[in-house]
């Protein structure tokens, strides 16, 4: 068996599937460079970057797919879920070869059913994600020298996806501009700083809400299970990666005062928190209803349950 290994980039995942298009190969299984595990029943072949066939497979899909199709493959991407064989699979059907492709009429229809599923079922996934940290996601204003990391590693710019978020998450993953830094020690006066933990890599698709949202403010979020951040400073979003915070500011995380925030933050927080203890009804408290609507895992950065 041959399993392609990827850099795990969405570049690199459109040329590892360019090659198990082209190349003739019989591919079992395609993976990125950190889920690879070797295996003595498989072959590892490693797939390197080619950013002229990534464009090509990209034009190619949003040539055939309708903009909804071809946001559900970006979607299943992020999704971290380990979807890339099934999404050469689908692509597969969209060959000239595929559609022909004989044998068992049902059973070929069971096949598309299922793939077409589970990339479906997937996507909702990533889109519900999205939707959940739209109003799960708060902000809390920190000072400017709160970081370890003043230049992460590399930064893309990200732009407000205008009627195709699928074709604008993907260039903001496939355009990189790795010679820019993004120093947060340098920008003026302090900002909005909002951690949070996701299933899957939705940060992309978090920035069109939130720019638009809090356009006047400087703010940053970010991904502490992956070590990534979007950085606004008034007038441009960009992602940056190798995100490190000070220990002052992960003790204020985990609830305790350690001089990241002023006064005036710490008053806004125990604010908030009486207010939401003030309007809830005794009598109608459902933990069970309240779970199922905002599930415990998100609960750790929630400044009413802090």
């Amino acid at each position: 068996m041959l399993t392609y290994v990827y850099d795990g980039s969405l570049e690199g995942l459109f040329t590892a599937l360019y090659e198990g298009l082209f190349s003739g190969e019989e591919v079992a299984e395609i993976t990125n460079n950190r889920r690879y595990r070797p295996s003595l029943f498989s072959t590892a072949k490693v797939i390197a970057t080619d950013p002229e066939k990534a464009r090509k497979l990209r034009r190619f899909l949003q040539k055939r797919l309708s903009r909804q199709a071809f946001q559900n493959l970006v979607y299943c991407y992020l999704s971290e879920s380990g979807m890339e064989k099934t999404i050469l699979s689908y692509i597969r059907l969209l060959m000239p070869a595929g559609r022909k492709a004989g044998g068992n009429s049902h059973a070929r229809s069971r096949e598309i059913m299922a793939v077409l599923g589970a990339i479906t079922q997937t996507a909702r996934k990533v889109a519900y994600e999205v939707h959940r940290f739209h109003g799960f996601l708060r902000f809390r204003q920190v000072r400017v020298g709160t970081w370890k990391n003043a230049c992460p590693n590399t930064c893309t710019s990200a732009h407000t996806p205008d009627g195709d978020p699928g074709a604008e998450v993907a260039d903001t993953l496939l355009s990189s501009c790795g010679n820019t830094h993004a120093s947060i020690d340098e920008c003026d006066g302090d900002f909005y700083y909002a951690p949070i933990e996701p299933d899957h890599n939705i940060l992309a698709l978090l920035v069109p809400h939130f720019t638009a949202r809090f356009a006047g403010q400087k703010w940053f979020i970010h991904d502490r299970r992956r070590n990534l951040g979007a950085y606004y400073d008034g007038r441009e979003c960009r992602l940056v990666s190798g995100v490190e915070i000070s220990d002052q500011l992960a003790a204020s995380l985990q609830g305790r005062k350690a001089g990241s925030e002023d006064e005036e933050e710490m008053l806004c927080r125990e604010l908030w928190q009486e207010y939401f203890t003030s309007t809830a009804l005794e009598e109608r408290k459902n933990e069970k209803l309240q779970k199922q609507h905002m599930p415990v895992r998100y609960w750790k950065y929630l400044t009413e349950f802090e």
